[in-house]
């Protein structure tokens, strides 16, 4: 225990609010874990939490992951702060593997390229991503060999990471192999480049541009319809008023 204890020191872990959460833990059954999304108000998503039951900061991750403990008889997907992408349904062992990444070591040697071999779901790949926001020029590139659970991650990276400075391509290939270059005689097929986040922005982009110039020539054609309307009737108006002097 003192072995562990001078660990958990080391590593800047707060012992004593680790004991506390597992005391609580123990009286109050077990938790499933959520991270919250830096690129939504925490103080708001928080608030939210709070509302409904007492969310607990994990103490053994850095504080800026912003992983916390929720009943584990919460269901998410029904949560709005979950569908608005405000929180993350991610267990804070993933939180921990990112956690231990030594991002802080290439921090002088800008842009950073991380490599995530396995991507899917998306959630470690997301939490990457977010560590380096703050650094101009970085990359992360996701590999899957399959295309469905690509899919599932393309989703959870246009969800969470929309508006992101940090460039996120997703190849479908084999990770034992990437980036396709083989071993010996052996001859493997290239991973296929399947999502590229400043891709994807640009053709929303460009949709977006569409729908709005779609809707400026429909209220440019209304009022054309609308002109010619009023100036059909201002034809006829001379020739009703002749007609009824002719009655009269």
């Amino acid at each position: 225990m003192e072995a562990l204890d001078e660990h958990y020191k080391e590593a800047g872990v707060d012992t004593e609010a680790l004991s506390s959460f597992l005391s609580n833990e123990s009286a109050a059954g077990t938790y499933r874990f959520v991270r919250l999304n830096p690129r939504h108000s925490i103080s708001e998503t928080l608030s939210i939490l709070s509302s409904t039951f007492d969310p607990i900061l994990i103490p053994w991750l850095p504080p800026t992951t912003q992983f916390y403990a929720i009943p584990s008889s919460t269901t998410i997907n029904t949560m709005e702060s979950y569908q608005s992408g405000a929180l993350y349904g991610m267990d804070c062992s993933s939180g921990a593997a990112v956690s231990a990444l030594p991002l802080h070591l290439h921090l002088q040697t800008s842009p950073v390229r991380v490599l995530d071999l396995c991507c899917c779901p998306g959630a470690k790949l997301c939490m990457i991503a977010d560590s380096l926001e703050h650094l101009s020029g970085c990359e992360v590139v996701g590999v899957d060999i399959s295309e469905n659970r690509l899919n599932v991650c393309k989703k959870m990276v246009r969800k969470y990471l929309k508006g992101s400075k940090c460039k996120v391509q997703l190849y479908q290939g084999d990770g034992s192999t990437f980036p396709g270059t083989g071993i010996g005689d052996e001859i493997f097929v290239a991973p296929c480049l399947v999502f590229d986040t400043r891709a994807d922005a640009e053709e929303t982009n460009k949709g977006e541009r569409k729908k709005m110039n779609k809707s400026a020539r429909d209220r440019e054609r209304k009022v054309g319809e609308e002109s010619h309307h009023f100036a059909f009737l201002a034809y006829l108006k001379p020739l009703f008023a002749s007609l009824r002097l002719s009655l009269q």
